[in-house]
């Protein structure tokens, strides 16, 4: 019996876990195989993705391969890009200043890392600009996280700073108990509608019934939306490529899937969509990171965890495939003289191209529109 097939993120879980099980014990493709149950080519494939993406080591013995799991970092940053002692100074005394000024307005509630993080972001983005900070997968932050657990003893002595840091908290703390509105608040001033159009289309893909009309339409409109949010550079090409295999793959299960072939397809479509926006996201880190680093340093940080995250992605969409629709084009004058005309690929005469136009004349358009589903 063939072993069922599981999302990216699962077998990437389970392969991690069998290494995780004892982070000194260096294993083989075929023990982690044998004990994550999971093909010796899958499991390949994924180890060779996680070794790029730095969270894995690999060693040689003896002609044969052999894995370990990399113990956290000591670098406390994002990605461990670096980042100064007196950067990360005011940074901790910033965060110490919010939750002095946030615990009595918030009550009993917990300071999430999303509000403490706009907050800090927006302020630093004002008053020390020089600070590193950048756009990833949920908005805009600074390279060293908020802790929870962490007292931060230290806060700002500037009377100016401090006023400032408290207006800002006062206009998030009205979202504080949604995150999804804290998230959306920072993208609306900041303008930033690639983020805008992600939240919407994510909800509505994860949380609606793609079997109604209403959602579906709506669903299309958000794609359409998302394929064209990103501003085309020459260092994105192949970003941009992946969007729109995305978007036009999920359109085509959302326009010619029936309500069976849609709800074996909602998992595969958030799927896929969560492995573009990493990708995407990881993008916009590195881009928005250009005007505060060397462009080599970032390339170390970056390139081959992009590359990474492009495979990733592709191999999602790869299993969005499955489920986009077949179907047979309809048997009629029209398409036969389509099928002729796409049949042959050698260079056409000149008398041959001006019979070929006479037949393109002769189609009527709005058939050929409805047959590739573009009405």
């Amino acid at each position: 019996m063939g072993r069922s097939r599981r999302k990216s993120g699962e077998v990437a879980e389970k392969i991690l876990s069998v290494l995780s099980a004892d982070p000194n014990r260096r294993i083989s493709i075929q023990d982690i195989s044998k004990e994550a149950n999971i093909t010796w080519e899958t499991v390949r494939r994924y180890l060779e993705l996680l070794a790029k993406l730095g969270v894995l080591r690999m060693s040689t013995e003896d002609n044969k391969q052999y894995y370990q799991k990399i113990r956290p970092m000591e670098s406390d940053t994002l990605f461990s890009i670096p980042l100064s002692e007196e950067h990360k100074d005011i940074i901790r005394k910033v965060y110490g200043s919010i939750k002095s000024i946030c615990t009595t307005s918030c009550k009993d509630r917990t300071l999430s890392k999303t509000l403490v993080q706009k907050i800090a972001v927006e302020f630093v983005e004002k008053r020390y600009p020089n600070i590193p900070r950048g756009w990833y997968l949920y908005g805009q932050l600074l390279l060293l996280p908020f802790e929870t657990e962490e007292s931060y003893p230290n806060s700002l002595t500037d009377k100016e700073d401090i006023r400032y840091l408290r207006s800002i908290c006062t206009e998030y703390i009205s979202f504080s108990d949604n995150i999804y509105k804290v998230r959306r608040h920072q993208y609306e001033k900041n303008n930033k509608r690639v983020y805008l159009v992600k939240e919407d289309l994510y909800y509505k893909l994860a949380y609606s019934d793609l079997r109604t009309s209403i959602n579906k339409n709506k669903s299309r409109q958000l794609l359409n939306e998302f394929a064209v949010s990103l501003d085309r550079k020459e260092s994105n090409t192949t970003i941009l490529a992946i969007i729109e295999y995305f978007c036009s793959g999920t359109l085509a299960i959302l326009r010619h899937g029936d309500d069976k072939l849609l709800e074996k397809a909602k998992p595969a479509i958030i799927e896929a969509f969560d492995a573009v926006w990493h990708l995407v996201a990881t993008n916009e880190l590195n881009e928005s990171l250009k005007k505060f680093y060397d462009e080599v340093l970032l390339h170390d940080y970056f390139d081959e965890r992009i590359r990474t995250l492009q495979d990733m992605a592709l191999e999602a969409l790869d299993g969005l495939e499955d489920y986009e629709p077949k179907f047979e084009l309809p048997v009629n004058e029209t398409t036969e003289k389509l099928k002729s005309l796409m049949g042959s690929a050698r260079e056409l005469s000149a008398e041959e191209k001006k019979e070929r136009e006479k037949e393109i004349e002769g189609s009527d358009a709005s058939d050929i529109t409805r047959i590739f589903g573009l009405d």
